[in-house]
């Protein structure tokens, strides 16, 4: 999928795959990567030109680069510092900052590594009637340099309910603002929504997401979701060391 795509998609359902020896052996040729978070839930990384030493490792020609919205928290009441967002239950909160972590790592590369990646917008607040707004002053301050907005984490079961305050939904009305901001600006929009929880079968949340799509028709976006997962892709099955560019 193209950025510069002439067709105007409504939605891309996607399916991202770790890129290993035991889940990629049905195609081997060049790829590019619809996901790629630089940093983790610590906003701590390898930096973009182990990104790029990676990209060239597994024949990837371009990816889409992304901080994470949220940070997690080290609260002062816990022994250790926690190595994982789901290692207690301390909270997550909005990090602006990782728009600016992602924009000075990719600067730092030479020309040609920098055509590679494509980085997107992360650090708002998603129930924020201000989002758009800030988004807006961010594509001012580095013109031309933003490709996308997103990843856009809303519906992201146990990471939902760690969230700090209002809880993300994809039909929430600073949302709204920030589709339309898009779609000025034609920048497509990477928007994580699970239709239904761990608990559940059938589409819980599914009108959520028929909303936002069906009332901004003029903007472009890529879904990540979850669905039931089938037994022959647990991660049991397709298992890699962790790196922080891996998608969450």
């Amino acid at each position: 999928m193209s950025f510069y795509s002439n067709v105007k998609l409504k939605a891309v359902f996607t399916c991202i795959a770790l890129l290993t020896s035991g889940c990629s052996s049905a195609y081997q040729g060049r790829v590019n990567d619809a996901e790629v978070h630089l940093v983790d839930y610590f906003q701590r990384g390898d930096g973009a030109q182990a990104l790029i030493d990676n990209m060239d490792a597994l024949s990837i020609d371009h990816s889409y680069v992304m901080g994470l919205p949220v940070m997690k928290k080290w609260d002062a009441s816990a022994p250790k510092a926690p190595r994982f967002v789901y290692g207690d239950d301390t909270p997550v909160y909005y990090y602006s900052f990782t728009d600016e972590i992602i924009a000075r790592e990719v600067e730092s590369l030479p020309k040609s590594s920098q055509a590679r990646l494509h980085p997107f917008l992360s650090g708002f607040n998603t129930t924020d009637m201000n989002a758009a707004e800030h988004i807006e002053r961010e594509l001012t301050f580095r013109p031309g340099f933003w490709k996308g907005i997103g990843e856009v984490i809303t519906r992201h079961d146990h990471l939902t309910a760690l969230t700090a305050d209002e809880k993300p939904r994809a039909n929430h009305p600073a949302l709204a603002k920030v589709y339309d901001l898009a779609a000025k600006h034609d920048l497509p929009v990477l928007l994580h929504t699970n239709i239904t929880s761990q608990r559940e079968d059938n589409p819980l949340y599914l009108q959520e997401l028929e909303e936002a799509l069906s009332n901004h028709p003029n903007t472009r976006f890529l879904w990540l979701m979850r669905v039931p997962r089938p037994h022959s892709l647990e991660p049991s099955r397709c298992d890699s060391s962790t790196k922080p560019w891996q998608t969450f």
